[in-house]
């Protein structure tokens, strides 16, 4: 399909994509793959289109415990690199293709806020921190936070990752949609000996963690199946044409209930 008519916009600075921005059917464009595929089905129809790829945006950087990724690093690039971790790699091996590694973003992905995408419940594990950047200046928000509050018109700029201990249990596991590759259930787990995480996708309205059972798995305590459907229900399952909400909550406790079989047999 042609997409509707749009303005294409490619600022040099961040104050002049910010700015751009402020007009609110404008959309800015990193690797382009969600959005693309928006524009040709019509199903988002933006005025202008603000291209970041000049604004120096491709940086990662390690600093006090945390990896930096600029909202034009490449997902493919998130693979073994320079302070990266197991989560990271297990992500990049489990989402889309070499395509959507190849084009697609971190950042991108995490502003698209899909439910059944890879990349929140992973940033979600590792406390992931936006900066953005608006009219009213500069912040940062977690994650978490942002999840539930709208960021349009503001440009994000990169995202921080915290980095595990070398000695962290940590991956991904994902049941996903044969034909489209969506996650109908999928779980972040970061354990370590002071901090527990849990995240949660696919299965539910909103990618979230699983507080009750991460204090649980921290403090030593048994954890059950039915405690561990009991959180994921909080988090409102959906379903559509590909699973039922049933469905989806089933699988992502089993997940999520046998990661937990699993690190109880090793010694952490």
């Amino acid at each position: 399909m042609i997409p509707a008519s749009f303005s294409y916009k490619r600022p040099e600075t961040i104050d002049e994509a910010v700015a751009l921005l402020t007009d609110p059917n404008s959309v800015p464009l990193a690797g382009g793959h969600s959005l693309l595929t928006r524009l040709k089905r019509r199903t988002q129809r933006p005025s202008v289109v603000v291209d970041i790829s000049r604004l120096g945006l491709e940086k990662m950087s390690q600093a006090s415990g945390r990896l930096n990724v600029g909202a034009m690093v490449r997902q493919a690039n998130l693979k073994d690199c320079e302070g990266g971790c197991a989560l990271l790699n297990a992500v990049v091996d489990a989402t889309g293709d070499s395509s959507t590694r190849a084009n697609g973003t971190l950042v991108g992905a995490l502003c698209a806020k899909e439910p059944g995408g890879d990349w929140i419940p992973a940033a979600l594990a590792l406390d992931g921190v936006l900066s953005i950047v608006g009219p009213e200046g500069r912040e940062t928000i977690p994650l978490s936070q942002a999840l539930t509050r709208p960021i349009e018109g503001r440009l994000v700029t990169e995202v921080a990752l915290s980095i595990p201990g070398k000695e962290a249990i940590q991956g991904y596991r994902k049941v996903k949609h044969a034909a489209v590759g969506w996650s109908i259930a999928s779980v972040a787990f970061l354990i370590e000996k002071e901090r527990v995480r849990f995240s949660v996708g696919g299965a539910v309205a909103r990618p979230g963690r699983l507080k009750q059972i991460e204090n649980a798995v921290l403090r030593g305590t048994k954890v059950t199946a039915e405690q561990i459907a009991a959180q994921i229900d909080a988090l409102e399952p959906i379903g559509d044409r590909y699973a039922s909400a049933k469905y989806r909550a089933r699988r992502l406790t089993i997940l999520v209930n046998d990661i937990i079989s699993e690190v109880s047999q090793t010694d952490r």
